[in-house]
């Protein structure tokens, strides 16, 4: 068979076609790929809502968000679990107010936990800054504060609980249970439970 010879317009006149046919082809592929994206977050936020009190808590990256006052916060366990890992804890008089606009200092050896402070606080606070208690043990040079300011000192032991003095907080945790007492804190810092 032969091929037909095609002059130099009618060349031009079907390569301007492909690109055509190729330009409308990849913009319905990106338009329906938008869509989809759009679709599939739009649905796993809808439909794993959890509903606590007043509090409206959506799944988003491994985490519980709460939107807030203008802030948004990060929970690795919702309110709902939080009975059934026994922690103890004191009525807090801190409320979320107490620590905006002001430093936080942090004691702690787990950076997973101090990540986890960071990641809700840091928003509402001035600055997050580790520190040793006044009286304990330091290593490093770190700053030396006491329970006038604002002060989160999180503790390895044989139970879970959380206990205030002045403006200390003892987070006690047993072994592998760090985040989710950081979790009942935040939640009764900013008056979910």
């Amino acid at each position: 068979m032969r091929k037909r010879i095609l002059s130099k317009e009618d060349l031009h006149k079907k390569d301007k076609r492909n690109q055509i046919i190729i330009g409308i082809l990849l913009i319905i592929v990106m338009f329906f790929s938008v869509v989809g994206f759009g679709f599939s977050g739009s649905v796993s936020q809808s439909g794993g809502t959890l509903k606590y009190g007043d509090y409206e808590f959506f799944p988003q990256n491994n985490f519980w968000v709460l939107t807030l006052g203008g802030y948004q916060f990060g929970f690795i366990n919702n309110p709902t679990e939080m009975d059934a890992l026994e922690i103890q804890s004191d009525v807090l008089l801190n409320g979320l107010n107490s620590y905006a606009g002001r430093p936080l200092y942090v004691s702690s050896e787990d950076g997973d936990a101090t990540s986890h402070i960071s990641l809700n606080l840091g928003q509402v606070v001035q600055r997050i800054q580790n520190a040793c208690l006044d009286g304990g043990e330091c290593e490093g040079e770190l700053p030396i504060k006491d329970c006038t300011n604002n002060f989160i000192i999180l503790l390895q032991g044989e139970s879970n609980k959380i206990t205030q003095d002045q403006n200390c907080i003892y987070l006690e945790a047993k072994s592998g249970s760090s985040i989710a007492v950081i979790d009942e804190f935040l939640f009764k810092t900013i008056g979910v439970r």
